[in-house]
Formats: structure tokens, C-alpha cells, sequence
């Protein structure tokens, strides 16, 4: 695929100069930069079909200069790769979250959760990491034969009797809380639902 060259992209930015506030020279030069870094090609399109996109749509949607981040902002909505919301992907299928377990894990990555969900998840990554060493070496990828025996090495030197628990079926030793065993058993129901692999 033919790169989008310093001049082309000079040209294609001087289409901006239609905008009240258009940066001065030494600021289209800095746009034609830009366009040259991020214009690579993307799923049909041409480095220099996407450098005129990008213009074209700022030129029929903004009234004035918004800026490069603005710019950029435009251009990775459209160039990037956006991963499916998981939570939508189960609404089409008609199912719904289990609220729960949605806090659980939003809490976790806010940082309000309560030991006994860390040490549920922790649980599960083990479960996780040993699901993982009877996998047939040719279903392995390359960052998981390296980070999954890792992970469980660091487990058994810190937490030798819950890896025990785990590889034997059985749940780790804990105080009881109801919401603990609740977790654990979605937990657990999740795994036998998701299979093998």
C-alpha cells in the first residue's frame, strides 16, 4: 500500500483553511505530520483516502478549528478498531447480567471491593490457570505459556492451600458470608457453562 507522503498531506490540509480559526502555516505543516503518522491504511482504505476523509468530515461538521486532539478524536472514531460492549452482546443474544457479579467486577476495577470478592476472583484466576495446563499445547498461545504458569507458580508460593482446594474441586477455606458463597457458586456456574477451553 502506497504511504501517504509529507506533500500530499501538506495539500489535503490546506483544505482546512476554510475554517474561522485555521491554524496559521506553521500549524498546517503540523497537521500534514499528523495526517502522515496516523494515515497507515485501514480495511480498504488508502492512507491518502483517509487523510481526505478525515478533512472532508471536519469541513462539512465543524463550524470552526477545534483542534488536533478533536481532529484525532475524529479520526480514531472512525480508523480504530472498537471492541463489542460485552454487556450489549449478551442483550441482543436476549440474556441479562448478572447484576451481582456486574458490581462485583466493576467494584473491583474501581477499587471497592471487599476482601472476600478479591479473594473470589483471585480463586477464579487460579481455576483459570490450571483450566489452562490441560489444554492441548496447540490450543496454547504464545503469551499464555508464559503467563499462566507464572501466575500459578507466584499462587503457590503465596496462597498454597487455596491452589490446593482448587486443583482438588473444592472451595478454598474461608469465613462465611452469604454474598462470599453467592459469588463463588456464579463463579463456578460460569466455568461449567463456558466448558473446556
Amino acid at each position: 500500500m502506497k504511504q501517504l507522503t509529507y506533500d500530499q498531506a501538506r495539500e489535503i490540509a490546506n483544505n482546512l483553511k476554510t475554517l474561522v480559526f485555521c491554524p496559521d502555516t506553521d500549524g498546517l505543516k503540523a497537521i500534514a505530520e499528523d495526517l502522515v503518522g496516523w494515515c497507515q491504511g485501514f480495511q480498504g482504505w488508502a492512507p491518502d483516502q483517509q487523510a481526505m476523509w478525515v478533512v472532508q468530515e471536519i469541513r462539512n461538521q465543524w463550524d470552526k478549528w477545534y483542534g488536533s486532539k478533536a481532529m484525532r478524536e475524529m479520526f480514531d472514531q472512525k480508523f480504530t478498531i472498537h471492541p463489542p460492549d460485552p454487556i450489549e452482546a449478551w442483550k441482543k443474544q436476549g440474556l441479562k447480567p448478572d447484576p451481582t457479579f456486574v458490581e462485583s467486577i466493576l467494584g473491583t476495577i474501581n477499587g471497592k471491593s471487599t476482601p472476600e470478592q478479591l479473594d473470589a476472583l483471585r480463586w477464579e484466576s487460579i481455576g483459570d490457570a490450571l483450566e489452562y495446563q490441560g489444554l492441548p499445547e496447540r490450543d496454547k498461545t504464545k503469551d499464555g505459556r508464559k503467563f499462566w504458569p507464572d501466575f500459578l507458580f507466584r499462587m503457590e508460593q503465596e496462597h498454597p492451600t487455596e491452589v490446593a482446594a482448587i486443583r482438588a474441586g473444592r472451595q478454598p477455606e474461608h469465613p462465611e458470608s452469604e454474598a462470599y458463597k453467592n459469588l463463588w457458586d456464579r463463579q463456578g456456574a460460569a466455568r461449567q457453562l463456558r466448558g473446556p477451553g
